[in-house]
């Protein structure tokens, strides 16, 4: 198996443009943890991205773990670089920040060709205008609505993910015509994550008017009928498969600092900011922030730390990989229900 890039080589990138954000989703990190209160507000910059090597990369992920990255302040130019490096970008937000031109104008942007493929938007909505609201807190769905539509209208390609509540399993079917109506060229239905942290009572207030239970059912691209009720926890010993190794991936967290993935960037930052305990620092015991040394030293560093990452994971040493990608994990289905594809026939 390979462990911590065996050949040094590094083709995906997931960057944590900001930990701003304009919502308060109640499963979110950043919502009930006093993460981003203490850190306060953190963005990469442009001259931050200029720092990368971008030999050998691909694609890039602009996603991250306590914000939204839209709400950089240099998202515009960071993208224009990116895609003039050649590399796909793929963002994922709630689109309820700026107005409809400045959409229109990203979409422009986005519309660019790379050396591989499309980049693309993942706008997460959660329900129509009666109920994407009470997850996607703060939001405004008909601003959202305005601004996908300017998006596809500038020529972007945008992709719905719609996460299933009780409350809103009604309208899969009719928000998935909407998207079609509109031009998106993806809708997809995704299962919310069971944190186990909103098992605890200090958490549970956060997630009072949401139900992770289901009763409808819809139908996928195919017309397989698909029960939610189905998609359940199941305990399953499986080893560490590292996801950063196996997708020759790293992450960059807002601060930026370079980690194998954005999980360890969650234990870092809750670490730092809450006074969690894990093993992720003494694991990063040399400088890893873009902003203070070289790419390429800190990927070196990384190149050089497969044997001891090989013989943490074999003993399950690190709590983080275990739980996310190991034996401790509870492994869940995390499958997507596809309305429809328009990229089947389109790309």
């Amino acid at each position: 198996m390979s462990i911590f890039y065996d050949d040094g080589v590094i083709k995906r990138l997931h960057l944590e443009l900001s930990n701003a954000c304009n919502s308060k989703c109640p499963l979110c990190p950043r919502t009930g943890t006093p993460v981003v209160g203490n850190s306060g507000i953190k963005n990469l910059t442009l001259d931050d991205i200029k720092k990368i090597n971008f030999k050998n990369l691909e694609f890039m992920l602009l996603c991250g773990n306590f914000g939204d990255p839209m709400l950089c302040p240099e998202i515009y130019e960071i993208c224009d670089y990116i895609i003039e490096k050649g590399v796909d970008i793929s963002i994922k937000t709630n689109g309820g920040m700026y107005d409809k031109k400045f959409w229109y104008d990203f979409g422009k942007l986005l519309s660019k060709k790379s050396h591989y493929c499309d980049s693309k938007i993942t706008f997460d909505i959660d329900g129509l205008e009666d109920t994407n609201h009470i997850y996607r807190v703060g939001t405004d769905f008909n601003k959202i609505k305005e601004n996908v539509q300017s998006f596809i209208d500038g020529g972007g390609h945008a992709v719905w993910q719609y996460m299933i509540f009780k409350h809103n399993e009604h309208q899969v079917q009719e928000a998935g015509d909407m998207a079609m109506q509109m031009g998106f060229k993806k809708f997809e239905i995704k299962k919310p994550s069971d944190r186990g942290r909103y098992k605890k009572e200090k958490y549970k207030h956060l997630i009072k008017d949401i139900e992770l239970k289901y009763t409808e059912k819809v139908f996928d691209i195919e017309g397989n009928e698909y029960d939610f009720n189905k998609w359940v926890h199941t305990k399953q010993k499986t080893p560490v498969a590292c996801k950063g190794s196996t997708q020759k991936e790293l992450f960059i967290s807002c601060e930026g600092d370079v980690f194998p993935c954005c999980w360890w960037g969650t234990a870092y930052m809750e670490s730092k900011y809450d006074n969690n305990e894990n093993m992720i620092s003494t694991l990063t015991n040399f400088d890893n922030n873009i902003r203070t040394n070289s790419w390429d030293n800190i990927v070196e560093q990384y190149y050089l730390k497969r044997d001891e990452m090989k013989t943490l994971f074999k003993y399950g040493c690190v709590r983080e990989c275990n739980k996310q990608c190991g034996n401790k994990r509870k492994s869940e289905t995390y499958r997507k229900i596809i309305l429809f594809d328009r990229y089947q026939s389109t790309v």
